[in-house]
């Protein structure tokens, strides 16, 4: 999978934009610095280009960890909160 996100930092939604190679049912998870998952929601993604938004407008100031999850795969990010 290739990717972006942003805007980083953020004060209320993330795009997630990606290149899925195959038909595939993702897990997106945020956690927080002690590991908490404080959102998770899976996606089904379709061969070729991806656009997911999340809502991060509930969420604290603060570092987060943006994942996403997938059979084979597997992508990290860092979010600033603000």
């Amino acid at each position: 999978m290739t990717q972006s996100v942003g805007p980083v930092p953020t004060r209320d939604f993330v795009n997630l934009t990606f290149l899925a190679e195959k038909d595939e049912m993702l897990d997106l998870q945020v956690i927080d610095l002690q590991g908490s998952v404080v959102i998770r929601k899976p996606f089904d993604a379709k061969i070729g280009s991806n656009d997911l938004e999340v809502n991060l407008t509930e969420m604290e100031s603060g570092i987060y960890y943006l994942r996403l999850r997938g059979a084979t795969s597997q992508l990290d990010y860092k979010l600033v909160k603000m």
